[in-house]
């Protein structure tokens, strides 16, 4: 997940992280399917925040 925010899709994203949410909750991840969680929580959080600060800035 080291696209720039530019290119990043967003909606993949968060369809690919409720994915692997629900087997996490159900019954436990992979190590490397783990770390991809906590990657596109990251990325997911860092997103929001940029379009938080683009909204403000275009006020």
């Amino acid at each position: 997940m080291n696209k720039p925010l530019e290119t990043f899709d967003i909606d993949a994203a968060k369809a690919r992280y409720e994915k692997l949410r629900g087997r996490y909750n159900r019954s436990g991840l992979s190590n490397t399917d783990y770390n991809e969680l906590l990657q596109l929580e990251k990325a997911l959080d860092q997103a929001k925040k940029f379009n938080a600060e683009g909204a403000k800035n275009g006020q």
